[in-house]
């Protein structure tokens, strides 16, 4: 706990250096960017980073052994998809995003890697809506079917890596073989158990509140800010963070614990364009 308190307020103390010297515009770009590539480290080097992060795996309430958890499938869907918003704004090249998203899903999706089957579905919808927008298509019965479509595919090709190559698969691996066994029963048990938690979450978890809070701040910002918020928007940025917002609610749905991932993702979009309105309106000012 000293540990902790200690380093967080070292890095509360270098944050409001880069404030006060860069301006918040620029702060939040880098934390961004350094929040992704540390996350995407750590999944190639299986925890190594995490490890000692509050939001790392915890055996001792049986949250979770390996891969990457709810807690952190929320700042990475975050992250991912905001850096993607900036390298589309950057160099406006519709390569580089989807190659970004799709590293990002594949990591999120590998048995060896992330494992997490909700987070997969949450950032696999972000990314095809991010498509979608840089195509300059709508979502519309069509697509959404095709992406319904495209999810299930990418979930059944994780299964079989899961069961084909772990010698314990992971516990999507293990819900298909029990699936394959004993029927249409094990789906109607995963359905009850995530709603369940959902549910219980809500009622008991201050990430209800959290989510809460973020999306009333974001109600409020285009209330008082709507010119500024529907330029953000409008722009290739705002495709980033439109595409995370769905990656929330999707998140959200079809996770035992989605609420945490909707609140942390919520969280640190709503503090990113509450930085750039502000600062781009400071900047109008001047």
């Amino acid at each position: 706990m000293y540990k902790f308190m200690l380093s967080s307020v070292i890095v509360l103390f270098i944050y409001s250096i880069l404030v006060i010297k860069y301006g918040g515009k620029r702060v939040m770009t880098f934390i961004s960017s350094l929040s992704f590539i540390a996350i995407l480290l750590d999944l190639l080097l299986n925890g190594l980073i995490t490890r000692f992060s509050v939001f790392s795996h915890d055996p001792a309430i049986g949250a979770r052994y390996f891969g990457i958890g709810n807690e952190l499938m929320g700042v990475f869907l975050a992250t991912t998809t905001l850096c993607t918003g900036m390298l589309y704004k950057k160099y406006y090249n519709r390569i580089i995003p989807i190659l970004f998203l799709g590293i990002s899903v594949i990591l999120v999706a590998h048995p060896r890697f992330g494992a997490n089957v909700g987070g997969t579905i949450a950032i696999l919808s972000a990314t095809i809506y991010f498509i979608l927008e840089m195509v300059e298509k709508r979502l519309s019965f069509k697509y959404g079917i095709i992406s319904i479509l495209i999810v299930l595919v990418a979930i059944g090709i994780m299964g079989y890596v899961d069961i084909r190559l772990n010698p314990s698969p992971t516990h999507l691996g293990s819900s298909l073989i029990l699936l394959r066994e004993r029927g249409s029963i094990i789906i109607k048990n995963i359905v009850h158990r995530k709603l369940s938690m959902n549910l219980a979450l809500l009622r008991t978890s201050i990430w209800s509140k959290v989510l809460l809070i973020s999306i009333f701040s974001q109600v409020a910002a285009v209330c008082r800010r709507r010119d500024s918020i529907n330029g953000l928007l409008d722009g290739r940025m705002g495709k980033g963070i439109l595409s995370s917002i769905v990656g929330c609610i999707i998140g959200f749905l079809f996770n035992d614990s989605g609420v945490m991932l909707a609140a942390i993702a919520m969280n640190l979009l709503t503090i990113f364009i509450l930085f750039q309105t502000l600062d781009a309106e400071g900047a109008h000012g001047q």
